[in-house]
């Protein structure tokens, strides 16, 4: 059924979208966008079956429980592909398994026995409650999983919460204590990198045993984690790993439950989408008073009582309805009357009322109604002509009225407003007639509205034609919108312009015009005869000048063709020329930018050489520059501040021991010191990090703009100097934005970083940014 101008007439899509608003899921969306229109006797009759059951199971059980859940489609099918879903598509899932485990506390009522047709909805009574109990108690309102969701979980989050209580009195008590009770910069204990540390002088460090986990921005405060934390910290971290392998653990065997229950899922979620289209259906009906009529089989007529157009039943709900009849004896039906009386609205009704008839759905008229189900609905109302094509508004009428002459066969519905208006009335009379006559002699019913008197007479030529008009008012002459058979209809143009107002004068004049028509007519025979032998002799010449045109146009085309051609080539030619210069200029371009990048990247590298080496870390290191370095020297690195033994001096680059470590650098980068043992006194400051790795980790978070880049550039330029290779961790976090924002752009500019990225779920998310220099 092919019908889109139909439906463009008929004003379909404003059924569609009061249909369509009606459905809550988005499998609901799809099941009535895809739906197509059936047309047979035994399928219209089935849905009907359908819809009456439903009716009879909503009034005793109440509406079913459909509610508006994410699209989640996606996700079942990733699932049944064997892919890995994560926690989000989870938070998704919830709240798709808690419609279903409502869908079969629904079902699970109903006998079915008493609805044999919606059998299949049964099938929600197959869904297992526990798949979505077990997901309600895995996961939070906000998606977490519950530290409830497993007795593991819930042992080790006891054990994670009872050891942070003892970290924290821990810390409380250090605070407290002589031992760092001088040195405490600030009375409270902090966490850094998931470890409890307090805050304590920078000139502290060297003291006692610990870790520094980092400085404060100023460079005063360092964030000390003493030997006494070693042990709750590293407890601590164990039982956070442990934490995250069992969350893994409960997601991983929730999937597995999920996937062996995949097809289930997938058949429900598209019987979801039959129901939301049933139930809208059912509402529709409702809400214009529908009924199912009797369809009938053999009998090829319409008998439809008080119908009603659904569009203006939305709009407004004291519509005034029409009886619609037409049979196979009397299946052309012929209305007249004046415009704005109701004759397309007449037309429009009849059409939606067998589109709603092929969907299934009640409609708004009134017992006893009866139809046979016409094979195809053909509808020719209003303007549609297109400037694009160049068809007047005749020539298009033309055209849709051909269409419907080709593709109508036996039992088609066909319904044309003012048919072939638009030319001269006698000849367009003609036209109609004949038309009409072919549709009939292919088994079709045929509606029309007309002002041709010609075709108001047919009725009393043709047995097969019948008469009726939309009634007027005759003291008023306003519409009364109700349709009379058997009648003509008088278009009443000079009644119905006075009644639109239009300028008295003119009117009048109208109404003299038609007196001298009147008592003139023999005379305008002779001229209109008179003036016929004009118009040939100048047709004739017409038709001359005609075939000279076609003739010169056609040598135009052929040279326009030629020249077409030519220019075409040259066009070609510089276009390949242009396309040479270009690539000759972009890699001039390209090579100017790559010596631009290295003299940047030379300067900037030589400051930030220049920058380290004259940065004072501490004011006790002897900075004899100078001195040449032997195996066996205390040297101390000038930026970072560790000192060491020389091991072994290679060329421009030393190895030096420091603490059990190797670290390799430049001999320009240490400068020779007294040995601890020689001077008690003397202070160092030691590398933070115990592993063996450049901590290549800047935590920025609290700070201003200004603050986080001064530490985020010194930090890149101690790297390079170090002949660091490997990625940068940025801790940023969320917040409002800025920080991140201000740092990417900072690391899209800066010549020594080779590239960027957000960090992935397991390095911090978008609350880090990792870069390589």
């Amino acid at each position: 059924m092919n019908n889109a101008h139909t439906l463009q007439s008929l004003d379909w899509d404003l059924i569609f979208n009061w249909l369509k608003s009606f459905i809550v899921t988005p499998v609901g969306i799809k099941e009535i966008s895809n739906y197509k229109f059936v047309n047979s006797y035994q399928n219209v009759n089935l849905l009907y079956d359908i819809l009456d059951q439903y009716s009879s199971l909503y009034k005793i059980y109440g509406r079913p429980p459909l509610v508006n859940f994410p699209e989640i489609l996606p996700v079942l099918t990733f699932i049944d592909n064997g892919s890995i879903v994560d926690k989000e598509d989870f938070l998704l899932l919830k709240e798709y398994l808690s419609a279903l485990a409502d869908m079969k506390s629904y079902f699970a009522k109903i006998d079915f026995n008493s609805y044999p047709l919606l059998l299949k909805f049964n099938d929600f009574i197959s869904f297992k409650r526990e798949i979505a109990r077990k997901t309600e108690a895995t996961f939070t309102g906000e998606g977490d999983i519950k530290e409830s969701a497993t007795p593991e979980l819930q042992r080790l989050s006891t054990m994670f919460q009872s050891k942070q209580l003892r970290a924290r009195e821990s810390s409380n008590t250090l605070l407290a204590s002589k031992k760092f009770k001088k040195s405490i910069q600030d009375s409270y204990y902090t966490i850094r990198d998931g470890r409890y540390v307090l805050p304590v002088k920078k000139d502290f460090v060297g003291n006692v045993k610990g870790i520094v986990h980092g400085l404060s921005s100023t460079g005063q405060t360092a964030y000390f984690e003493p030997e006494e934390l070693f042990s709750v910290n590293n407890e601590l971290q164990s039982l956070k790993d442990e934490i995250k392998i069992e969350k893994i653990k409960i997601l991983r065997e929730l999937q597995k439950e999920i996937s062996e229950n995949i097809g289930v899922l997938l058949n429900l979620y598209n019987l979801m989408g039959e129901l939301d289209f049933l139930n809208a259906k059912y509402q529709f009906s409702k809400n214009i008073n529908g009924i199912r009529p009797e369809l009938l089989k053999k009998s090829k007529r319409i008998e439809l009582f008080n119908a009603k157009n659904p569009i203006l039943i939305k709009k407004n709900s004291k519509v005034i309805g029409n009886d619609i009849y037409i049979n196979q004896s009397k299946s052309a039906l012929i209305i007249s009357g004046p415009n704005a009386g109701g004759k397309t609205v007449f037309l429009k009704t009849t059409g939606l009322i067998f589109f709603l008839i092929y969907s299934g759905i009640y409609i708004p008229v009134d017992k006893g109604s009866k139809t046979y189900i016409p094979e195809n609905v053909f509808a020719e109302i209003g303007d549609y002509q297109s400037i694009g094509e160049d068809n007047s508004t005749f020539s298009s009428h033309i055209e849709k009225c051909n269409y419907i002459y080709e593709n109508i066969s036996d039992g088609s519905l066909v319904l044309i407003d003012e048919i072939m208006l638009g030319t001269d009335q006698e000849e367009g009379s003609f036209l109609a007639q004949s038309l009409m006559e072919h549709y009939l002699e292919k088994g079709a019913m045929v509606i029309v509205t007309t002002h041709y008197t010609n075709i108001k007479i047919l009725p009393y030529i043709n047995k097969s034609f019948r008469n009726a008009k939309v009634e007027i008012d005759p003291y008023t002459f306003n519409p009364l919108y109700k349709m009379k058979y058997d009648e003509i209809g008088t278009s009443y143009p000079l009644a119905i312009a006075k009644l639109f107002k239009m300028e008295k004068k003119v009117i009048l004049r109208a109404e003299e015009i038609k007196k001298e028509s009147q008592s003139e007519t023999g005379k305008a025979i002779s001229q209109i005869a008179e003036l016929s032998n004009k118009l040939q002799k100048k047709v004739r010449k017409l038709d001359e000048k005609i075939r000279d045109i076609e003739n010169r146009k056609k040598i135009l085309e052929e040279e326009y063709k030629i020249k077409k051609e030519d220019i075409k080539k040259k066009l070609s030619k510089e276009k390949d020329k242009i396309k040479k210069i270009i690539e000759e200029r972009n890699s001039e371009i390209d090579e100017l930018i790559k010596e631009f990048k290295e003299k940047q990247k030379t300067h900037l590298l030589a400051n930030a050489k220049k920058i380290v080496k004259d940065f004072k870390f501490n004011e006790g290191v002897d900075k004899n520059k100078g001195e040449k370095l032997y195996q066996g020297d205390w040297v101390q690195h000038l930026a970072l501040g560790f000192v060491g033994i020389v091991k072994d001096i290679r060329k421009s680059k030393v190895i030096i021991n420091s603490e059990g470590r190797e670290i390799i650098g430049r001999k320009e980068e240490f400068v020779k010191i007294k040995s601890p043992t020689d001077d008690k006194n003397q202070k160092f400051v030691f590398m933070t990090n115990q592993s063996n790795e450049i901590n290549n980790r800047i935590d920025i978070r609290g700070k201003t703009s200004d603050i986080a880049l001064a530490e985020l550039e010194k930090v890149i330029n101690s790297l390079v100097v170090d002949n660091f290779s490997g990625n940068i961790i940025i801790i940023h976090g969320h917040g409002t934005g800025v920080l991140k924002k201000t740092v990417r752009e900072y690391l899209n500019n800066h010549p020594l970083v080779d590239s960027f990225r957000s960090g992935q779920i397991g390095e911090g998310g978008d609350g880090v940014t990792v870069v390589k220099i």
